[in-house]
């Protein structure tokens, strides 16, 4: 049985791509399980594995030696004519949105932002949001550690 949140997310990042300048999204709990994605279907899983790992990579290491937790705000990974950007989704889910060739930095960040907050209350209102709370934001985990799965997931995505 599919989680009653799963159908309202996807719509919600389809109308994202609806809404110009964004090639793909997908929607991710914070141990990399795909929710709800949008474009690129393909690529999904392998998308949201990497996502969460990048950014609680980025957590990391915003999170600095004094012992305070720290949250980055986002990832961004820009190349030729592409950007991409991870954002956290509440406490437990990742967002990554895939600008197309011609959007801004600006607009993918600010459509993600607008649309991540939309996601956390669709997730909120369910009556299924305690499935999300089994797969929390990942504890324990060194910078090392966190370096080390992404580096294996990227091998993986690779083919090595």
């Amino acid at each position: 049985m599919t989680a009653s949140y799963v159908k309202p997310c996807r719509k919600r990042l389809e109308a994202l791509l609806e809404e110009g300048g964004i090639e793909a999204a997908v929607l991710c709990t914070a141990d990399g399980l795909a929710v709800a994605h949008a474009g690129e279907a393909g690529e999904s899983e392998r998308v949201a594995a990497m996502s969460a790992s990048m950014l609680a990579l980025g957590d990391a290491m915003i999170g600095g030696g004094d012992g305070e937790a720290a949250e980055c705000r986002q990832v961004v990974v820009e190349a030729d004519g592409r950007v991409m950007t991870l954002i956290h989704a509440g406490e437990n889910m990742a967002l990554a949105v895939t600008g197309a060739a011609d959007a801004t930095l600006g607009m993918v960040l600010g459509r993600a932002r607008r649309a991540a907050d939309e996601l956390v209350a669709i997730v909120a209102e369910s009556s299924d949001a305690a499935e999300i709370e089994e797969h929390g934001q990942p504890t324990g985990a060194s910078l090392e550690e966190l370096v080390q799965r992404v580096l294996r997931e990227a091998a993986e995505a690779r083919g090595g």
